[in-house]
């Protein structure tokens, strides 16, 4: 049922309106978050769900910050009344973890929706969240998958695990050059991996 209400919406986007993050499995979210990147409708309730509940201890997310943030010790009941509506109405709901291929999954939409108008804060530290999972995985990328992420996130400087996480697709690259079916013509910036590969007999496309 879900599939196809997913299917309809990227006909009609306000059926996006009717699901909660409950209803979606990973695999779900995934096509979800792609239909997202194709609609470019505005965030409906189950991205604000996932991002509340995620990043939940996020300064940028976290009730509790936010509360104190705009609380107003001259107005006592006033505040308690706005902070109680504005932060604490949407509950978060527990997720099960994301494995480490549906995090690349989730990279790989993640890059493309941080460039659609509506999402590209808080796509961003999304984006931030799986790279994090990556990182911090036991199981090793081969080149291949790696090139592919790499693609998607190698114009990413700022957040920390998007930052790490390109280096290390970058060190199995070179680590597995032989392996490596996919070109890297995507990549240009002016840097040692990019002196590396543009010395490479294919120059690494």
């Amino acid at each position: 049922m879900v599939d196809k209400l997913l299917k309809a919406s990227l006909a009609t986007p306000e059926l996006l309106n009717s699901l909660t993050i409950q209803q979606l499995s990973q695999p779900d979210l995934i096509f979800a978050f792609n239909v997202l990147t194709q609609t470019k409708t505005q965030p409906p309730l189950f991205y604000t769900q996932l991002v509340s509940s995620l990043l939940s201890t996020h300064y940028k997310y976290n009730p509790s910050v936010l509360a104190l943030k705009e609380f107003d010790h001259t107005s006592v009941a006033k505040s308690l009344r706005n902070v109680a509506l504005k932060y604490f109405k949407i509950k978060r709901v527990g997720y099960r973890r994301f494995e480490l291929k549906e995090s690349i999954e989730m990279i790989k939409v993640l890059s493309l929706l941080s460039q659609t108008e509506g999402y590209e804060g808080t796509a961003v530290d999304l984006l931030d969240y799986f790279c994090d999972i990556v990182v911090r995985a036991e199981s090793v990328m081969e080149s291949n998958e790696a090139a592919e992420v790499l693609e998607r996130i190698w114009k990413f400087e700022r957040p920390p695990a998007v930052f790490t996480l390109g280096l290390m697709c970058k060190a199995v690259i070179l680590n597995d050059l032989k392996g490596l079916g996919s070109g890297l013509g995507f990549y240009r910036k002016n840097d040692e991996f990019f002196d590396t590969i543009s010395k490479l007999p294919s120059n690494g496309r």
